[in-house]
């Protein structure tokens, strides 16, 4: 069997499991749903009082925060994993599941690292609304990212029952709220006479 053909039914394999376990019907997904749909609003909304890099990088943030309104239902990291599972099996290197899973886990953190230093350097002019800013965005990303990976102990730990939601719904929800605050910061500075 060709190499197209395994990927080919790798992703099928992997769109059936995923169709089995998307949708987050319960209160913590519809509140993160809107979280994120009210953080993108107020991104978009600001982003016309800015200028240059520093708007591209709210409207950046903004399409981040709809794409993750758009992902909390769908559950669309899910089929990454699904399809990942699939093709691992396919491919006879799912007993090596976990040094992938690490792998990749290293790899997503040592991007956000460089991608945060580089937006701190380019952005320091206005450091705290957007430290706020980007940190709640790769808050909230790098919760659906650990999602996505599914290490054990991690994946344990993010789905401790904390009063009525998951640590993971909590940092989510901590996440779009930091957008939020950078606004109201960034709002407040624009506000202000030079």
């Amino acid at each position: 069997m060709d190499q197209q053909s395994v990927i080919w039914e790798a992703a099928q394999c992997g769109y059936d499991g995923w169709a089995k376990i998307w949708g987050d019907p319960w209160l913590s997904g519809t509140l993160m749903v809107a979280a994120y749909a009210l953080s993108a609003l107020l991104l978009f909304r600001i982003t016309r009082q800015l200028s240059g890099r520093e708007r591209a990088l709210w409207i950046t943030c903004g399409l981040l925060m709809t794409f993750q309104a758009i992902n909390t239902p769908l559950d669309l990291h899910a089929f990454v994993w699904t399809f990942g599972k699939c093709l691992a099996k396919a491919q006879g290197w799912y007993g090596a599941k976990d040094l992938a899973k690490s792998s990749l886990l290293v790899i997503a953190l040592v991007i956000a690292a460089i991608a945060t230093l580089s937006f701190l350097l380019i952005f320091r002019k206005n450091l705290l609304s957007n430290l706020l800013l980007i940190f709640g965005t790769m808050l909230a990303l790098s919760m659906t990212a650990l999602e996505a990976i599914n290490l054990g102990a991690i994946s344990a730990a993010i789905q401790t029952r904390l009063g009525p939601f998951f640590a993971a719904d909590w940092l989510e929800l901590s996440g779009a709220a930091l957008t939020a605050i950078a606004v109201i910061f960034r709002r407040r500075k624009l506000a202000k006479p030079d």
